[in-house]
């Protein structure tokens, strides 16, 4: 999944949208107590029922990956700069699609 022709991004390089989905990313594998810490943020900042409709998204997306991955993504710990290859590649297929460049998400997926 990584494109190594392209330099590691770090955190700090990334857009709002794939900073939140890289933090939900890092947190929602470490179990409930951060899967909590997950809801309260997106409730926070999206309000109730826009963040339910996300967390839905999330793990609709987040099994895919698990099902349809040769094997798990790399995931970095929630406090480190940089992202793994795994990371930056869901990060800009999450952007791509986000922005409406569906041809552009698929490209980065393949």
């Amino acid at each position: 999944m990584p494109d190594t022709l392209r330099s590691a991004r770090r955190v700090a390089d990334l857009s709002g949208p794939e900073k939140r989905l890289l933090s939900m990313l890092r947190l929602w594998r470490l179990g409930p107590e951060a899967q909590e810490r997950v809801w309260s943020d997106l409730a926070d900042a999206l309000g109730p029922p826009r963040a339910r409709a996300c967390l839905s998204a999330f793990e609709t997306f987040a099994g895919h990956l698990a099902r349809a991955a040769w094997m798990p993504p790399a995931v970095n710990a929630p406090e480190t700069g940089a992202l793994s290859g795994d990371e930056d590649a869901i990060c800009r297929i999450v952007a791509a699609a986000a922005e409406g460049l569906r041809e552009d998400a698929m490209l980065h997926a393949s």
